[in-house]
């Protein structure tokens, strides 16, 4: 019977070492937190952050889909192109640009 170590046998199923699935996960809560807290904001708040928690997880799905877990990351999430797929054109003006969205 092999013995497994229960850090590194997940990471290792991702292709990634410990830490590099550590700064992926990290990365992930930075962006699930954020979208939490826009929606507590436009809970009490309606006006703002009306497409906020929708554009951050429609672009979280997609650097995922597209395999792009770097993205997704503390150091690589500050900025990146809008993702057409996110939005529509007529949502477009309404975007928050702090968003997470991948190319």
């Amino acid at each position: 019977m092999a013995v497994t170590n229960p850090f590194t046998e997940h990471p290792r199923s991702a292709g990634e070492t410990y830490f590099q699935h550590m700064r992926v996960a990290l990365g992930f809560a930075r962006q699930t937190i954020g979208a939490g807290l826009a929606a507590l904001v436009h809970a009490f708040f309606p006006m703002f952050h009306e497409t906020t928690v929708s554009e951050r997880i429609q672009c979280l799905n997609a650097c995922i889909e597209n395999g792009d877990r770097d993205a997704i990351t503390v150091i690589k999430a500050a900025r990146l192109a809008p993702c057409p797929e996110a939005t529509t054109d007529e949502h477009q003006a309404d975007r928050d640009p702090a968003v997470l969205t991948a190319s």
